[in-house]
């Protein structure tokens, strides 16, 4: 992901709202802002501007990516490091993903000479990564972060339609479907046309 360029951020948004009918106050509102706030961030005015998790919830409702909406044209398979943990930074921060610790063995290739000639030692440990999975039920975290409206609004939303994430609940489907035709893929046991056009497919079905 690029360095947040405001111009280009600030027309792409003003191009989906015309695209998509909306005004200030009700896009506002889909992204937890004020109307006044959102004004002075999509004018860049006194010094205003969009955090990243609104720029996130922005992309979601637009149905477009974080890039397109920073005006990021570089080609998808070039992420750089910055990208991939800013991508992960804005998933943790709308609480879309949660954070755990898998312990996994790993063979690790430690590169040495013998007799003079490259070789390389082999040895196995445990290694702990942090991984991240997308749960399918909301858990708000700590209530004291919330005012009382929000509070009373979540409860509503609890009493009414329960804690489930229907969006995680796709996500994990679509997942579950496509790695059972990714492992064919790389077995050799699916021709890589075929693959694209069943994982275009699974894209397409999402919302």
């Amino acid at each position: 992901m690029q360095n947040l360029n405001t111009d280009i951020l600030s027309s792409r948004i003003t191009s989906l709202m015309q695209e998509k009918k909306i005004n200030q106050a009700d896009l506002a509102a889909e992204i937890d802002m004020t109307q006044p706030n959102f004004s002075r961030a999509i004018n860049n005015k006194n010094g205003q501007c969009f955090t990243l998790e609104q720029v996130y919830k922005l992309a979601q409702y637009f149905e477009v990516s974080v890039d397109y909406l920073l005006g990021n044209t570089k080609p998808a398979n070039k992420q750089s490091e910055k990208d991939i943990c800013e991508f992960f930074i804005s998933l943790i921060e709308s609480r879309k993903l949660v954070t755990i610790e898998h312990t996994r063995e790993e063979e690790i290739y430690t590169p040495i000479y013998r007799d003079r000639l490259p070789d390389c030692d082999i040895t196995k440990e445990q290694v702990t990564y942090t991984s991240f999975l997308f749960p399918s039920y909301f858990d708000p975290g700590p209530l004291d972060r919330f005012d009382e409206d929000q509070i009373d609004n979540l409860r509503q939303d609890v009493l009414f339609g329960g804690n489930n994430d229907d969006s995680n609940i796709r996500i994990n489907a679509f997942f579950t479907r496509y790695l059972q035709i990714y492992n064919m893929f790389v077995h050799n046991q699916m021709k890589e046309e075929l693959f694209h056009e069943i994982t275009k497919k699974f894209l397409d079905d999402l919302q």
